[in-house]
Formats: structure tokens, C-alpha cells, sequence
């Protein structure tokens, strides 16, 4: 028996629209990267703007919208906030299958928990 799809899956058939689907996932991806660090380090918007010389709006600017967050830009707020900037390739999988995350434990990138391919889950060690 054949499994429908989703519509995620149906959608992102198309190329143009598999491509589209990456950027906006890579987007999503950094920014709760971006916001579960300073979550785990209760560093405020405020003070990350203090730390990088740019004003409150900026950061707002960057994390609250679809804006293209550069990799320069991602590596030089997460080295304020005291981690390097990591990033890995997998293959593409759309689907409700298991797949697993990179979490950030212990200063480097570790395995972690499966989750299902259509979602992020960021694990910070304190």
C-alpha cells in the first residue's frame, strides 16, 4: 500500500520549488540556531546588539524576518556569543520519516535525537 504524500512532498516535486523549499528551510534553521544560543545564554536582543556594534532594530531586523542571513554574519554573532559556526550537508529528505539533528553539546557537534525530516530541534548544552 502506497503512503499518500504530504502536501510539502507534493509541492516540492517541482525543482524550482525543491529549490525554494531549502532556502527558506536554511533560513529557518539558522535563525532558531541563532535564537536557541542566545536563549540558552539569556543574552537578550539588546545586549547582542552591544556585542556586535549594530542597534536593537538590526538584530530584530535579521531574526524576525526572511532577510538572508550571510554566512559571515552567522559566524560573527554566534563567536560573540562564545561558539563557532558549524554546518553540515545531508541528502534531502521530505518526508515523515525519522531523520536525525545536529545539536551543539560540549563545545562541538554531536548526533542527536531522531526527529521527523520536516522540523528543527536544536539542543544546547549549558
Amino acid at each position: 500500500m502506497t503512503k499518500a504524500k504530504t502536501l510539502v512532498e507534493q509541492y516540492v516535486e517541482d525543482p524550482e520549488h525543491m529549490r525554494l523549499f531549502q532556502q527558506e528551510r536554511a533560513i529557518y534553521e539558522v535563525t532558531e540556531l541563532l535564537e536557541s544560543v542566545m536563549d540558552s545564554q539569556k543574552v537578550t536582543r539588546s545586549e547582542l546588539a552591544e556585542k556586535l556594534g549594530q542597534s536593537k532594530g538590526w538584530i530584530t531586523q535579521l531574526l524576525d524576518s526572511d532577510k538572508n542571513k550571510t554566512i559571515r554574519t552567522v559566524a560573527d554573532i554566534l563567536a560573540v556569543l562564545g561558539h563557532e559556526f558549524r554546518a553540515f550537508a545531508a541528502p534531502i529528505c521530505i518526508s515523515n520519516e525519522k531523520s536525525y539533528s545536529a545539536t551543539i553539546e560540549d563545545g562541538g557537534a554531536q548526533w542527536g535525537e531522531p526527529y521527523p525530516a520536516v522540523h528543527t530541534h536544536f539542543k544546547i548544552a549549558g
